[in-house]
């Protein structure tokens, strides 16, 4: 079901589908198909109960025309399971999406608040040429089982990945990976961000990356709030060997495990006010790269159980 189709150079903008109720095999919030050259901006749907089986998308386009400020939002319902229940493999959630023409995607977002997710879920995504900018992913609540593809700020293909954002502040959380910004092909990726200040996380070998891809990978930011315990924290890591720099991780809690942490230029480190000598902020059980990385500590207020001279354990 689309809110709005077109194969023309008309504008889809502002239709809104609410899911109440039902099973529904796809939701499509507007929907251009090529040749159409049309924008598709500030489409919502919202799912309130219910269920969809394959395919939740703000904004989708076939032709050459952006995607922009599309929205989904999931606020009960499940996603990516059939009527009786059963798991479909293979469902996505897309804020906005270009499966092929030269668009851009940018500045769509997806609210999850409560419900069942069984599905991929990415801010915007593109399997073209244009660039991925600025999409947002944002887990207040509900169980989120993203499988193998994972949670995805931004996904471009040839074209950049910048400025997208993961923000996890609850719910539970069992995906195969987390990426701020990511490309397939040849795309770079500047300026995404994870941030991790709650929930619960049930896969111990989920990788959390500020970037990845087959470009240069800088100025990308994980920043872990709360105690969790991961697969690996990855700043920039590019697949083809391009350039990673100016990446930075910001640890502001203790307690923090992993298996992994590397692509990292930037090792912040905010002591929390009940930091004591015993205690530890990262503690990595494999594989570490922190080679010429710079290393900032700071107080996040007065560090009641500690005294001049003590020291502490960073990683």
């Amino acid at each position: 079901m689309a809110g709005g189709y077109r194969n023309d150079a008309t504008a889809l903008t502002g239709y809104t589908i609410n899911v109440n109720s039902g099973i529904w095999k796809g939701i499509y919030g507007a929907f251009a198909y090529a040749p159409s050259s049309g924008i598709v901006s500030q489409n919502t749907v919202t799912v309130n109960g219910g269920g969809v089986i394959e395919a939740i998308v703000g904004g989708v386009s076939t032709g050459s025309g952006n995607v922009d400020n599309n929205t989904v939002n999931i606020k009960n319902g499940s996603v990516g399971y059939g009527a009786d229940d059963a798991e479909y493999l293979g469902a996505e959630i897309r804020g906005g999406y270009i499966e092929s023409g030269s668009g851009n995607v940018t500045n769509n977002n997806i609210n999850i608040e409560d419900g069942n997710i069984n599905a991929a879920v990415f801010g915007g995504k593109s399997d073209s040429t244009g660039d991925v900018t600025g999409n947002h992913v944002t887990i207040t609540g509900g169980t989120v089982k993203a499988g193998n593809t994972g949670i995805i700020g931004g996904e471009a293909y040839s074209g950049a990945a910048n400025n997208n954002t993961v923000t996890i502040s609850g719910g539970t959380i069992n995906s195969a990976a987390i990426w701020g910004g990511h490309t397939t092909d040849s795309g770079n990726a500047d300026g995404n961000i994870v941030t991790i200040s709650g929930g619960t996380f049930e896969n111990a070998s989920m990788a959390i990356h500020g970037a990845a891809g087959g470009g240069d990978m800088t100025n990308n930011t994980v920043n872990i709030l709360t105690k969790i315990t991961v697969g690996s924290l990855i700043g920039g890591e590019s697949y083809s060997g391009g350039q990673s720099s100016g990446n930075t991780l910001n640890i502001a809690a203790k307690g923090v495990s992993a298996s992994g942490l590397y692509a990292f230029q930037n090792l912040n480190f905010f002591l929390p006010t009940d930091m004591t000598t015993s205690d530890k902020m990262v503690t990595v059980t494999g594989f570490a790269d922190v080679t010429d990385a710079k290393v900032g500590v700071l107080a996040q207020g007065k560090l009641a159980s500690l005294a001049t001279g003590d020291k502490v354990t960073l990683l």
